[in-house]
């Protein structure tokens, strides 16, 4: 249950990926022509930078659920709280834009950009950080999925530093030319977000995880002896009569282990006599005892 929660989790997470980054290609293209750049200004302001607010603000969300399923291992908290960071500046420059336009003509651009230069430094250590981990591992498991993580965060890596340049270029430097970085970092993003989500499994591949089963140990008695097994031998249901599984009889207990024990022994001493043959057996006892007194 935990694995399929974990992969849906994931899937949803790659499917807001793939109209974020596709938000983000269409919002550097518009500075690329005027007419687009004059659309971006009167129209596509008001539902462009919130949708990438509402993207990241999700993605937020997905992390920390993701660190729940996943109970805080593989990096899940700390990825988490750079989303958490991530949402909560570009949502206050896109609310700051609509209130206070004047303040946040030049507050927003440099909160986008410090928020793209932050996540880029964090994908990177974590690129290295599994491409370390990928080559101190001997397990053959471990090491593909340190190489996977290392794969995306440095595909994350490379994503945003073309951000991040564009951006600062664009926003802050007054260079619209240079936004064709922004839409390449874009197309990027979209391509492997989609890449990966078409590599994923479907839910019903994934086979639950089964639970650890310890075996009880066997019961002692009060000498602190372990217990007979309640099936007893061919032997000693042969000669004697005693309780068993194979019988339909309840099995034998811990505390009645001695006492079993000791009759099994009389059992296989003495079995089961006819009473048809006693007469000869006690005649054959009085002869013996005739031969071998004086």
């Amino acid at each position: 249950m935990q694995d399929r929660k974990s992969l849906n989790n994931q899937k949803i997470s790659l499917t807001v990926g793939i109209v974020d980054s596709a938000n983000i290609t269409a919002l550097f293209a518009m500075f690329l022509k005027d007419i687009l750049k004059r659309f971006l200004e009167d129209t596509g302001r008001y539902f462009m930078f919130p949708l990438t607010a509402v993207g990241a603000s999700v993605q937020a969300i997905l992390a920390w659920r993701q660190a729940r399923i996943e109970k805080g291992k593989n990096g899940t908290v700390v990825r988490a709280v750079v989303e958490t960071l991530g949402a909560l500046a570009i949502t206050t420059a896109v609310v700051g834009g609509f209130v206070a336009t004047s303040i946040f003509a030049v507050a927003a651009p440099i909160i986008f950009t410090a928020t793209l230069a932050a996540k880029t430094l964090f994908h990177a250590v974590s690129s290295v950080y599994y491409w370390g981990k990928s080559a101190g591992t001997k397990d053959p498991e471990k090491k593909l999925a340190y190489r996977a993580a290392a794969k995306t965060n440095a595909v994350a890596t490379a994503s945003c530093l073309l951000s991040t340049v564009a951006l600062g270029f664009v926003m802050l430097a007054a260079k619209p030319i240079v936004a064709i970085l922004g839409v390449a970092s874009g197309l990027i993003s979209t391509a492997f977000f989609i890449y990966k989500r078409c590599k994923m499994p479907s839910v019903g591949t994934v086979k639950p995880s089964k639970p650890h089963v310890t075996q009880p140990l066997p019961p002692k008695d009060d000498a602190g002896v372990p217990a007979r097994p309640a099936t007893l031998s061919q032997t000693a249901r042969l000669y004697g009569t005693f309780p068993s599984q194979s019988d339909g009889q309840p099995p034998v207990t811990a505390a009645g282990s001695v006492a079993q024990s000791q009759s099994q022994s009389q059992s296989l001493v003495s079995p089961v006599i006819d009473p048809a043959d006693v007469p000869i057996i006690q005649s054959g006892v009085r002869k013996l005892r005739s031969i071998s007194m004086p």
